[in-house]
């Protein structure tokens, strides 16, 4: 009660059979799994069973088991079981047990058998339910409603997954799904059964599309006329399967798109499952999953492209209030400089270089005006000169604003370094603005030199590429401009300039540390130190960010404005904040309380440095003052004769002397003339 299809023998030791359905879906398998054999040389059996002598009790389960009986009692090394349309649970028991003899066994089409087989080949019905989804989004991508067609489990949950995917997004076309529970066929199962459902969902809700999942609703032999009589509405036809009559459907639109299953795949992959196991002894998974097959008529007119330019629009507001926020902040900083230029706080900080330090800030803050820019979508219409000069605007101030503002900084609290340290060994110290001027001349030569090189040999250029991804017609969508430079020496010339300005960074924090211990009122070690830790932490926590909101060029706009604010607002309020809290405590005061005040930071800041010196040579600190101040000051240089200041006992810290009287000494010390070492440490930080 069997046909038995033997094919060409291979090998005698090695032996394959195939149980599958009757129907013309299963052609294709048997071609697949014949082909297959005869390319691995091995002895294949290929069986379709015959239900037309059932009664007398005989049913199709019997009909199967006994098959799967006799081959297992002629020895066969591996089993594939298809969509029969036996029970499968009769199955299962005899599954086992070749399961246990060590007898690979796959299903295939359809996993119907509730035992321990060795793999399902066939179609991944979640991934064939995305694709029926992806292929009705591609007809109409306007969206609307569907109703679902022969309902199968996987197949219906990854359609709904990715056909309602961006339904929260407001720039997408939306889907929602009919399920009306009120329409009910009264005709019996079958083809002509699921033909009553569409046609009374199609009179009641109109829907966008039908979503058939199964073969057996498009074999209605009424199917044209029931496409014909709702084809006023528009309705999309997606259906399952490639069988000739669906094809012979679809050329002549009686049915939009097919996703098919490919049957040839699986008896070809059946028989090279039950090899690699059998014989190579490899380990496969639970699924196999094999390919599927789109078809659809492409329309004349294809739906229109509406192309994503990532353009900033309004955004770019943003980056030019950040800009102009920073601007407004430094010319108030500059101002209040000039305003209380004369006041003994800003004196003994130096404003020139408080100046400095915020025309840097300015500077790098004005790269958020070229990093603003937009094309609008069409960067063929500036020049060469223009795309260049935009993009590499951006390192050029970048650069040289963060180069002169930390030249600065590290200018100026090098200047009080050498002052206090010099003074605190008694020797004349007189550090004019020009003495350190040379470092910062030296670091912004480097920077210019480098950023010339980059300009000259391999620039920047500003230009407009479309983004990896395309629309279901295999169009570009999406467009963003960027700077890009056409070798790649580019990133040499950054990497050298980065290196410079972390030289830079590194050498004004060595220097704001060595001035630790000196009063804020000549040095912003800990302010600097507080920029730094802030910087630190929106680069640790903002670099990584960039790097993944590369592709996106919004957010990665969004994110490099923010960054370049916080940096530049950090440094300009850490160094004069304080400042300005300082001149208004100092304002109050008397001009005597003022250089009384004045005087006493200025000892600390000195005795601090004496101390720390002596502790690091080994020396109490007391003694060495008695030794040193017991010597009046030497000649300077130039010969000129210091004998109108006199150091003694200003550092000695004798156990019968009181600190009014050290404190007296200091200010006599900055009251001296102009030739006195504590006179040029004020007189010098104020120049």
């Amino acid at each position: 009660f069997a046909v038995l299809l033997l094919l060409t023998p291979g090998s005698q030791a090695l032996r394959f059979a195939a149980l599958s359905g009757s129907s013309d879906f299963f052609l294709p398998v048997e071609q697949g799994w014949k082909d297959n054999c005869k390319f691995l040389g091995v002895d294949c059996t290929y069986i379709i069973p015959d239900f037309s002598n059932l009664g007398n009790g005989t049913t199709s389960a019997d009909v199967c088991e006994e098959i799967l009986l006799q081959l297992r009692q002629e020895g066969i090394d591996g089993l594939a079981i298809g969509n029969t349309g036996c029970d499968g649970t009769r199955m299962a028991p005899i599954v086992e047990e070749l399961e246990n003899e060590g007898i690979p066994v796959v299903l295939f089409d359809r996993d119907f058998v509730p035992a321990n087989r060795t793999a399902y080949v066939g179609t991944d019905n979640k991934m064939m339910g995305r694709t029926m989804a992806r292929l009705l989004k591609q007809l109409r991508p306007e969206g609307g409603t569907f109703v679902i067609v022969g309902s199968v489990d996987d197949r219906d949950e990854g359609f709904v997954e990715e056909v309602t995917r961006d339904n929260d997004r407001d720039d997408r076309a939306q889907w929602n799904q009919i399920d009306d529970p009120t329409i009910v066929s009264d005709l019996p199962g079958g083809s002509s059964r699921y033909a009553d459902l569409m046609d009374q969902y199609a009179e009641k809700h109109n829907p966008t599309a039908f979503i058939i999942m199964r073969q057996t609703p498009m074999r209605f032999a009424n199917w044209t006329q029931l496409v014909d009589t709702h084809r006023h509405r528009g309705i999309t036809y997606i259906g399952t399967d490639g069988s000739d009559y669906q094809l012979s459907y679809l050329h002549r639109k009686y049915v939009d798109g097919l996703i098919g299953q490919l049957p040839y795949e699986f008896g070809s992959v059946s028989v090279q499952t039950l090899y690699d196991v059998a014989v190579d002894k490899k380990e496969v998974g639970n699924t196999v999953a094999t390919n599927l097959v789109a078809y659809n008529l492409i329309p004349l007119e294809l739906p229109d492209l509406a192309v994503d330019q990532n353009l900033l629009h309004g955004l770019k507001y943003l980056g030019w209030i950040c800009f102009g926020l920073i601007a407004l902040t430094v010319i108030g900083c500059i101002m209040w400089t000039y305003v209380n230029r004369d006041g003994i706080v800003v004196r003994a900080s130096q404003p020139a270089f408080l100046v400095m330090t915020a025309l840097g800030v300015l500077i790098m803050g004005s790269t958020l005006i070229p990093l603003s820019f937009d094309d609008n979508g069409n960067p063929f219409a500036m020049s060469d000169s223009k795309r260049i000069g935009i993009c590499m605007s951006v390192p050029w101030l970048s650069f040289t604003g963060f180069t002169i503002t930390f030249s600065a900084l590290f200018s100026k609290t090098w200047r009080i370094n050498t002052l206090v340290n010099m003074s605190s060994h008694f020797v004349r110290a007189k550090v004019e603005t020009r003495d350190v001027i040379g470092p910062f001349l030296a670091l912004i030569t480097c920077n210019w030199i480098v950023l010339l090189c980059w300009t000259f040999i391999d620039p920047l250029k500003y230009d407009r590429e479309f983004l990896p991804g395309t629309d279901f017609w295999n169009r570009e969508f999406a467009s963003a401009g960027s700077c890009k430079s056409e070798n790649l020496s580019s990133i040499a010339f950054l990497i050298l300039l980065g290196f410079l300005n972390v030289l830079v960074l590194g050498i004004a924090c060595f220097q704001a540390f060595k001035a630790r211990n000196i009063q804020t009122e000549f040095s912003e070690a800990t302010y600097i130190g507080l920029a730094m830790f802030t910087l630190a932490q929106a680069f640790l926590s903002g670099i990584p960010i960039v790097v993944v909101v590369r592709e996106i060029p919004v957010a990665y706009y969004l994110v490099l404005t923010f960054l370049i604010f916080l940096l530049c607002m950090a440094i300009i309020l850490f160094i004069f904040l304080p400042k300005v809290s300082l001149q208004k405590k100092y304002k109050k005061m008397t001009p005597r309380d003022q250089q009384n005040m004045m005087a006493s930071k200025l000892k600390k800041s000195m005795d601090f440095n004496k101390a720390e010196q002596a502790s690091s040579t080994n020396l109490p600190s007391r003694e060495g003052s008695k030794h040193i101040s017991d010597k009046p000051v030497s000649e300077n240089r130039s010969g000129a004769s210091q004998s109108n200041f006199s150091v003694s006992g200003y550092f000695e810290k004798k156990e019968d002397k009181k600190e009014d009287k050290e404190l007296t000494k200091a200010k006599m010390q900055i009251e001296m003339s102009e030739s006195s070492t504590g006179q040029d440490l004020v007189q010098s930080s104020t120049d």
